[in-house]
């Protein structure tokens, strides 16, 4: 099995959860964040417009209406648009409100580099990790750690949590 079919057997594991719902760009369209959503139901998903601090503020309130909101940024230079959302708010809630609370948002993005195999172009090939996981449980994949064990420890925690998958492993073995 490869990263990409791992990654992909536990969005559909975590699309049987019902408070579960998957939201960013290109969740049902183009692609399905590079098939790792092609067993997840389309009913689950919310397909959100080029706009990604809309995304991550979204995911907010559906955590705040007890839902799970799996938030999926296709290319890690995307959050830097969100990252107000992520770190400011989501990671700051319980700060802000003054008590404790459950926030369970997983935060989902791919880092990739520049290669002919995968040419995302010189605007979309950082990794900034590092800005985010002082505020958030950040995990990467693949990881010392099985992708499976990964994700189902992000369902238990109640926090905002980074999950970053390397493209360039997508067709590793697991």
């Amino acid at each position: 099995m490869t990263v990409r079919e791992a990654i992909a057997q536990e969005m559909e594991k975590l699309s049987k959860i019902p408070e579960v719902v998957f939201l960013g760009e290109n969740v049902i369209n183009s692609g399905r964040i590079y098939h790792t959503l092609d067993q997840v139901p389309i009913d689950r998903c919310i397909e959100m417009p080029i706009a990604e601090n809309l995304i991550a503020g979204a995911a907010i309130g559906l955590a705040l209406a007890g839902f799970f909101p799996i938030c999926i940024f296709q290319r890690m230079d995307f959050m830097l648009i969100a990252a107000d959302q992520i770190i400011n708010h989501a990671c700051q809630m319980e700060k802000m409100c003054g008590r404790k609370m459950e926030l369970p948002i997983l935060f989902r993005t791919i880092k990739a580099e520049l290669n002919e195999k995968f040419f995302v172009g010189h605007q979309h090939s950082k990794d900034f990790t590092y800005i985010f996981e002082p505020h958030l449980s950040t995990f990467v994949i693949p990881h010392t750690i099985p992708c499976s064990t990964i994700y189902q420890l992000m369902i238990k925690r109640m926090k905002p949590t980074l999950v970053v998958e390397d493209y360039a492993s997508y067709n590793n073995t697991a």
